[in-house]
């Protein structure tokens, strides 16, 4: 666990962790979904992308670029959904494989001072 990587408590016991645990929760929704979407429109990033780092930036960089002017000139998507959203275990268990005991201060202390009524 490094201070930039903040992940959810597994357990938490204080009003700015029960928040910060919804807020990470919400925003990662945002992000899977924006996945799913460009999977969906672009059948490229479905599978490996066997190319140089680069270029593979590059690709994923422009599939952005063009599901924003698709979303402005309101071009449809098939079968877009939005569903409810839990974590995966994985993510729940990465904190206690790598969890580091500064990165867990860094990430109490984020809780406290941005998620306390």
């Amino acid at each position: 666990m490094r201070p930039y990587l903040l992940t959810p408590y597994r357990q938490p016991i204080s009003t700015p962790q029960f928040n910060y645990n919804y807020a990470h929760k919400r925003t990662r929704v945002i992000v899977e979904q924006t996945f799913g979407r460009w999977k969906r429109r672009f059948h490229c990033l479905h599978g490996e992308l066997r190319m140089s780092p680069d270029k593979v930036c590059s690709i994923i960089v422009a599939c952005a670029v063009l599901h924003n002017i698709a979303i402005q000139w309101k071009q449809p998507l098939l079968e877009d959904e939005v569903s409810d959203y839990s974590y995966p275990d994985d993510v729940l268990d990465f904190e206690e494989t790598v969890g580091h005991l500064a990165s867990k201060h860094y990430r109490d202390q984020f809780s406290i001072h941005n998620f306390s009524n």
